[in-house]
């Protein structure tokens, strides 16, 4: 995440010093990062176990596999703020009960994965005879829709009353109604912020706080709701479909000659080279009027393009 957004973010949440701060799809940290840089201590839990342990292979050029400075905690390390860390988790989001205790964190900071450079999964439960050290349950993807809606009803319960939900929604653009955010009966709305991508796609800033418990309502009415799809069919289809039209057009472009000057303007531009020849003449033979001459020469190119 750009450390500007981040930053944005965690005002966004109402970030202060002491706050509790979780981030459900922690990845490498960088929202964390913007929370710590005011005070928060941070908690992260993300999917991904080679994410979080620093293992697998490495994101830096010209080197294989990931190396002992390159996880979450070195990344606080070196921002020299090891002391805001308290700890990341293996865990899986969609697990609404993850968190024993209610109302634990002050603020959720985070930007769910959208399925383009990384899979929307969650765990699928385990065999009762699998339940081994070091085993991994294996993954499914689920809808991007779902991910939102088990967002909201995890923070429902994890976050104190009053605390703030902040998350990126992805969207697209010609599609996009306001009944494409997701909603929970324990939140509210505070903003809804766009930050265009491109033509067609573009991402909001959704900013929830939470008013209301969980134990008020019915068990039914704890998962968050969508009341119009936005996600129907898949969006990393549909982005790189939109992706590939995009560059089918500008191909199209190019093979009308579109990217080729237009004839008549260089003409006047031929023309202003000569005045310019001549300078450069007079220039050689009186090193004190070269600068005038370069200075004749930019104007009567820039007069001529002009016209």
């Amino acid at each position: 995440m750009d450390p500007t957004l981040s930053l944005l973010m965690a005002n966004m949440a109402g970030v202060t010093r002491s706050s509790l701060v979780l981030d459900p799809f922690v990845g490498t940290g960088s929202l964390l990062l913007a929370c710590a840089h005011y005070g928060a201590y941070t908690v992260g839990t993300d999917i991904n176990k080679v994410l979080l342990h620093g293992r697998g292979r490495s994101s830096r050029a010209k080197k294989t596999w990931r190396g002992r400075d390159e996880n979450v905690r070195a990344n606080f390390i070196q921002y020299n703020m090891e002391d805001k860390y308290l700890d990341v988790l293996v865990a899986d989001a969609s697990k609404h009960n993850l968190w024993a205790m209610e109302g634990l964190f002050d603020a959720v900071v985070t930007d769910p994965p959208y399925g383009i450079r990384e899979q929307t999964l969650k765990l699928e439960a385990p065999a009762p005879d699998s339940r081994k050290p070091y085993f991994m349950p294996p993954t499914s993807q689920y809808n991007l829709s779902d991910v939102f809606t088990d967002l909201l009803a995890l923070c429902s319960r994890c976050l104190t009353l009053g605390g703030k939900l902040v998350f990126w929604l992805p969207i697209f653009r010609p599609d996009y109604h306001e009944e494409n955010i997701p909603s929970h009966p324990c939140f509210k709305l505070v903003s809804n912020c766009e930050q265009i991508l491109s033509t067609f796609i573009a991402r909001r800033l959704i900013t929830l706080q939470k008013v209301r418990e969980p134990s008020s309502l019915k068990e039914d009415d704890w998962v968050g709701i969508t009341n119009r799809d936005h996600y129907s069919e898949s969006f990393r289809d549909r982005y790189f479909q939109i992706s590939d039209q995009l560059n089918r057009v500008d191909l199209c472009e190019d093979s009308t000659g579109s990217t080729k000057p237009a004839t008549g303007s260089t003409k006047p531009v031929t023309g202003s080279t000569k005045p310019a020849t001549g300078s450069t003449k007079r220039a050689t033979g009186v090193g004190s009027n070269l600068g005038n001459s370069v200075s004749s020469y930019s104007e009567t190119t820039l007069n001529s393009s002009v016209t």
